[in-house]
């Protein structure tokens, strides 16, 4: 979730109660108005309708609702013909099948309805599995404002009804084979889910924030919906097996883990699956991975997206927290990046400024750009040091940004080889003594051959990238920083991405050269750089003195929510130091009204 993201992933450590209340308020802003789930028919396949269900399994409490009748307790062996409802309480579960080999499970607290003559089912609150044999007809599963077309396929899709602020949401996952996922009211604006992704998407969202990858065998072990909460086993048990394991390779795959370490976090997963995801084992599992801080966010991903319920969340993250303070700032990062994600917001917006134009006007960053060798600014006011540039712009109320650039040598082999520590020492030095929050942004545009760090292969800056995060993290583990993989946005960039582990905001450069729209500019970078389900900042934004302004800016603000990962917009407000546009340095200067 990006904003929980932006507001965890600083935390240190601190106190239960706020580290509780950030988890709060950041949960109670987020969650789906219009979405249709689908997993077309073969060629050929004519589905023969669903005439009707009977009840396979009942635990605790179960109704059934016949129209125009009095509800009644469900018993096994009960079938259900017409338009008849289901409901469940507290800790109830049930199970229908249908002629064809279709199951239906429907989990504690949910409202299922049957249309017997077609293949409708509505699913009015709660939690349900779908489970169709390869092969056998589809079927329509409507949850609010959303419908499933499925077929050959298992899937989950809980529904929360109420508004985003309250928790309303829609969470879908593919369990095996695919699910196709669009909105209703606009079907081009779709994804395809493939087993072990989610999406989770918050009502009045018009858009996909992005699709996510979770744990199957954390699912499959878990969910109450599953041998766990008392049900006999799929008959695609085993397909879904074979799926979890071949998945779990990726899931568990750190950066830079040792055999250790490997085998550490495979046992925290072995105590999950086998014990469920209640807070005090969660606790214990993470006990397994307390060495590695990356095990831990890992861990704790794979918890957040597997868990149903914002109370559990933030019970079970709050209790890790308290157990391991040392470990709060993993701890939030993981929790930030598996807790659904936000719905909508107001963008922010800061500045890059090196003549200092705009020091009254209230902006949420200000950048810099730095020089890694001096770790001072280049041009202008802005050659100041990090320490006096932060504190600066902290104390006019905005968050620094400093985009750091290895110009001198051969940065990439240099800097992990240890040869440029010293100068990393310089800069995480002067960063402690500020003592405030930043946001780091190393080595930008690692496409562009232009700088001494781009153009190269990617694993090598890959390496170093990761190299400057872990020796800033290392350095003083208090610091409140946040870091920004920045690449262009174009396609090509995307081998250049260094993992989840060290990404907090995803960066990128939109300026007008084309005479596009800001949406028609934007558009294809976004779909680009919102797969890796991180908050989007746009590092550099700039419409050329000599266009119109105005029209650019306004149609930013106008069109910021069809993009709903982008969170903030920085205007380079200079001019180029490249001539790179049509041989001349564009002037990007704007006047401070229009900002």
């Amino acid at each position: 979730m990006a904003e929980l993201a932006v507001k965890m992933n600083r935390l240190t450590t601190i106190p239960t109660v706020e580290f509780l209340l950030l988890v709060r308020a950041a949960l109670a802003t987020h969650r789906i108005t219009a979405l249709v789930l689908c997993a077309t028919l073969p060629a050929g396949v004519q589905a023969e309708p669903f005439k009707r269900a009977e009840v396979t399994r009942t635990m605790n409490s179960v109704s059934l609702l016949p129209e125009k009748q009095s509800a009644r307790p469900a018993s096994i062996g009960d079938l259900i013909s017409g338009q008849t409802g289901l409901r469940t309480a507290d800790d109830s579960r049930a199970e229908l099948s249908f002629p064809d080999r279709t199951i239906t499970r429907v989990g504690s607290n949910a409202l299922f309805r049957f249309l017997a003559g077609g293949r409708d089912m509505t699913l009015d609150g709660g939690t349900m599995l779908f489970s169709s044999p390869k092969g056998a007809g589809g079927g329509q599963v409507q949850a609010g404002a959303i419908t499933a077309a499925v077929t050959g396929t298992d899937f989950l899709v809980s529904y929360v009804k109420g508004p985003a602020a309250k928790g309303g949401r829609v969470k879908v996952i593919c369990l095996s084979r695919s699910v196709l996922v669009y909105f209703t009211a606009n079907p081009r604006e779709r994804r395809v889910l493939r087993p072990g992704q989610m999406v989770e998407i918050p009502n009045g969202a018009t858009k996909f924030l992005c699709v996510s990858a979770l744990s199957l065998s954390l699912i499959l072990s878990t969910n109450e919906l599953f041998e766990t909460g008392g049900f006999g086993p799929l008959p695609s048990k085993a397909l879904l097996k074979e799926l979890a394991e071949k998945q779990k390779k990726d899931i568990l795959r750190i950066p830079d883990a040792t055999a250790q370490d490997e085998q550490a976090l495979r046992s925290a997963f072995a105590i999950l699956e086998s014990r469920g995801l209640d807070a005090a084992v969660v606790v214990e599992a993470v006990g397994q991975v307390v060495n590695n801080p990356l095990s831990v966010e890992t861990l704790v991903k794979q918890v957040a997206r597997a868990l149903f319920s914002d109370e559990a969340l933030m019970n079970v993250v709050t209790e890790v927290a308290k157990t391991y303070p040392s470990l709060a700032s993993s701890i939030a990062r993981g929790a930030a990046e598996g807790a659904p994600p936000l719905a909508p917001t107001a963008i922010t917006l800061g500045i890059y400024d090196n003549a200092q134009t705009m020091t009254g006007k209230p902006l949420a960053y200000e950048e810099i750009f730095v020089d890694q060798t001096s770790a001072e600014g280049w041009v202008g006011t802005n050659r100041q040091s990090v320490y006096d540039f932060a504190t600066a712009a902290w104390a006019k109320g905005r968050t620094p940004i400093i985009s750091i650039e290895p110009f001198s040598g051969d940065p990439l082999d240099e800097i992990v080889s240890g040869k440029r520590d010293e100068e990393l020492a310089n800069i995480a030095s002067q960063l402690a003594r500020y003592g405030g929050p930043a946001i780091i942004r190393w080595g930008h545009e690692p496409e562009k051959s232009r700088y001494p760090w781009g153009g190269k292969p990617a694993a090598k800056y890959i390496s170093a990238y990761r190299y400057v995060v872990d020796y800033l993290r290392k350095y003083n583990p208090q610091q409140k920083l946040s870091f920004m993989w920045s690449p262009v946005g174009n396609v090509d960039g995307t081998k250049y991405y260094p993992g989840s582990h060290y990404v907090d905001y995803v960066g990128c450069s939109v300026f007008n050269t084309e005479n596009r729209s800001f949406a028609e500019t934007f558009a294809p970078k976004y779909q680009t750089l919102a797969q890796y389900c991180k908050p989007i900042i746009i590092a550099e934004f700039g419409v050329q003195a000599k266009d119109d302004q105005a029209a650019w800016v306004s149609g930013l603000k106008a069109s910021a929510s069809q993009f709903p990962l982008l969170k903030s917009v920085i205007y380079f407000n200079a001019v180029d130091p490249y001539p790179w546009v049509k041989g001349q340095k564009p002037d990007w200067r704007i006047n401070p009204a229009l900002w």
